[in-house]
């Protein structure tokens, strides 16, 4: 791309006088420039690394940066992330998608169980994953979970799928976490709790209707609602082997909270239970369960570290921080 249109595109403003016209790629990532690639300083300490590695123009907009070479293109932005999508809808526009909306649970399972090379995923608050939609000659569908957002990479129409609000598919039992269930007369068990089967058939049907190849046995549970059994240490053990387990929810709307607690609450009524949300949810009201709120992850893991409970249901909570795995020490392996 020329320099005088990424300046345009990104409204930025030439801080140096180049004598190169032309970039031969834009990458975000500084170890994966080359020779004649314009890198977007997501992070202005990358910055000294993508020119060691031969870039020939920056995007930037921190403050206190100066350029350093008069011969590389130092492009002065207000905002790299917008710098950024900016190019990135401007690739898009040359390509030919065909993009679809879903729900955000929809969208998690089509991720898990999708098989073909012609289905990509974009996010917009990962504009890195635009870039790599770009440079992907193979995708020709584009799934994602915010529908004004994928209209505003397309000069095409957006197809839209409605959230689901029952399930026909046939289930023969289930437990709290797990369904079982028949696809095309073949009964099959998944890591999904009943009321999240209505997701998986919807994912299904979008599937089909999109012509996309699936495999429903590579399920697993999804991040809004990923249960983990513990023990009193809170470390990590084999699933329904312990009478704790911490239930992972990634918050997405108040409809779908409820929906989750109320499931919950109802198929546990003898057991013990904690709702844990995060200080930014604070203004959700339960009448049904007393709501516990977190302002840390040390906060948190101090409740749950503390408090007996048999399921503890936590909001927006990263599982990383939180599970402790326990390593297997070696019979010749000592700790003083």
């Amino acid at each position: 791309m020329r320099i005088e249109n990424v300046v345009a595109l990104t409204r930025g403003d030439l801080k140096t006088t180049p004598p190169i016209t032309y970039f031969e790629d834009i990458k975000l990532n500084y170890l994966q420039i080359r020779r004649g690639d314009l890198f977007i300083a997501l992070n202005a300490d990358e910055i000294k690394k993508a020119i060691y590695n031969g870039a020939y123009g920056i995007i930037y907009d921190a403050e206190d940066i100066e350029p350093s070479d008069p011969e590389i293109a130092f492009i002065k932005v207000r905002d790299a992330s917008i710098a950024a999508f900016s190019l990135a809808r401007y690739g898009m526009l040359k390509k030919s998608f065909r993009f679809v909306s879903v729900d955000p649970i929809t969208l998690e399972i089509i991720k898990k169980i999708a098989k073909s090379k012609s289905v990509e995923f974009v996010d917009k608050n990962d504009i890195k994953s635009i870039f790599s939609l770009i440079k992907n000659e193979e995708a020709t569908i584009v799934f994602g979970s915010d529908e004004e957002f994928l209209s505003e990479l397309t000069t095409d129409s957006v197809e839209h799928f409605l959230a689901p609000k029952e399930c026909k598919l046939q289930i023969s039992s289930s437990t709290l976490f797990e369904s079982n269930i028949f696809i095309n007369g073949t009964g099959i068990r998944v890591k999904l709790p009943e009321f999240q089967l209505k997701y998986l058939e919807n994912a299904i049907k979008i599937l089909r209707d999109t012509g996309v190849a699936f495999d429903i046995s590579a399920l697993s549970f999804t991040e809004f609602f990923d249960p983990v059994f513990v023990d009193s240490f809170l470390y990590a053990k084999e699933f329904g082997k312990t009478a704790k387990v911490i239930i992972f929810a990634k918050y997405t709307d108040n409809q779908m909270l409820k929906e989750t607690m109320n499931y919950l609450s109802k198929n546990t009524k003898w057991a013990k239970n904690l709702y844990i949300f995060p200080l930014s949810l604070q203004n959700i009201e339960d009448k049904e369960n007393i709501i516990t709120l977190y302002g840390s992850d040390r906060e948190l893991l101090d409740m749950l570290e503390e408090n007996d409970f048999n399921f503890a249901f936590v909001v927006n909570a990263d599982k990383a921080n939180l599970i402790k795995e326990r390593k297997e020490s070696s019979l010749f392996s000592f700790d003083f």
